[in-house]
């Protein structure tokens, strides 16, 4: 399989079929003792299989980036959303803790989060499900990365936020030419974000 700069790529299958373990495979967060036995991954004509982990850490978040399933896998609970961006973007460049702050604010404001002043201050229990997984897509996208990973990001999310966050990750990533391979067991999500477009298409020719 090859993916081209800018293409969203699809990966479908039942539960247990090995979706994520590709997903992870991918930038390394394979745990032990569990290992890649064969096989190549090249990213921009490099292999990272095999490849160090100081070396996979220079590349996670910033080049490639990814959306679990669960955003509380990815966002810390006893951390305000200020401060968890701002590690996130200590990971790969020196920021002062006022641009920190205002980048937050920004990445926020790019995936729809209402009042971003205010709700960067919030700790993660204050979001509801679907606001706690826009923080994550917000936190996968501040490095521009060139792939993003999204591993049924949308699975535990009811039917109309799960087509509303495929509408604005879409939008994101056509906006940054980022590549996108999203996971799912589910092909009615697809079909559902299908509808939403049809439904936006019609309105706008009424």
């Amino acid at each position: 399989m090859s993916l081209i700069a800018g293409e969203v790529h699809g990966l479908v299958g039942e539960s247990g079929s090995g979706k994520s373990i590709t997903g992870f495979s991918i930038i390394g967060l394979v745990d032990e003792p569990e290992h890649i036995a064969g096989g190549s991954i090249k990213f921009e004509g490099r292999e990272l299989i095999g490849l160090p982990d100081e070396e996979l850490r220079k590349i996670r978040g910033k080049t490639i980036s990814m959306v679990f399933q669960d955003p509380m896998m990815a966002l810390n609970p006893v951390l305000d959303i200020k401060t968890q961006i701002r590690l996130a973007l200590e990971a790969h460049e020196k920021v002062s803790t006022a641009q920190a702050r205002e980048r937050a604010i920004e990445a926020l404001a790019r995936v729809r989060i209402d009042e971003p002043e205010q709700k960067v201050d919030f700790y993660p229990h204050q979001f509801s499900g679907g606001m706690r997984q826009r923080v994550a897509i917000a936190i996968a996208l501040l490095h521009r990365p060139k792939l993003i990973i999204c591993d049924e990001p949308t699975t535990a999310l009811d039917v109309s936020v799960q087509s509303e966050i495929l509408k604005e990750m879409k939008a994101l990533v056509a906006e940054l030419g980022t590549t996108l391979i999203w996971i799912s067991h589910d092909l009615a999500t697809d079909r559902i974000d299908r509808r939403s477009d049809c439904r936006d298409a019609n309105r706008a020719h009424r």
